[in-house]
């Protein structure tokens, strides 16, 4: 009587096998690229509210206000750059998903998000800190050095063929 059931098994596994076989392991680059386009996509959305924060102070008569408004040039350019990396990251992805082990790929994009989490947290963290810091993102990067390094190396993939 076990036997249609070892059958049935060996008929699955026949038919699974295969199919999972085909899923290859995502490389050091995949895996960097899926753990990258969250980040990115964060300090998109952080950027983006850095500039309405700046376009908002334009009316604004005090000096800091006015210094912010002469910065949204600058930030504007960020934003560029930080969309055209995640354009190349999701480019160079996107393709190759379907073939690789999503497993591990939405793992890195956990790792991505929960870093851009704790990033913000280190960042609150040591505000008091660094607002009297001449250079206010050089006093949070040292923070936490090592998750600033690598959420820092997202926004110039150039491990990215093109």
């Amino acid at each position: 009587m076990l036997r249609p059931h070892w059958l049935w098994l060996a008929l699955f596994l026949a038919c699974v096998g295969p199919a999972s076989a085909q899923l290859a392991v995502p490389t050091d680059n995949e895996l960097r690229t899926a753990y990258c386009i969250p980040v990115v996509k964060a300090q998109i959305e952080i950027e983006n509210q850095a500039i309405a924060m700046a376009e908002g102070q334009r009316q604004s008569p005090t000096p800091e206000a006015q210094n912010l408004v002469k910065e949204i040039p600058a930030m504007r350019e960020d934003l560029a750059k930080r969309q055209t990396a995640l354009d190349r990251l999701q480019l160079y992805l996107l393709p190759k998903m379907q073939a690789l082990d999503p497993i591990a790929l939405t793992a890195a994009m956990h790792r991505g998000d929960a870093d851009v989490l704790e990033l913000k947290a280190s960042a609150q963290r040591c505000a008091a800190k660094c607002t009297s810091a001449p250079d206010w993102n050089a006093c949070i990067s040292q923070c936490n050095p090592d998750l600033s390094a690598r959420v820092k190396a997202c926004a110039n993939p150039t491990w990215l063929p093109f």
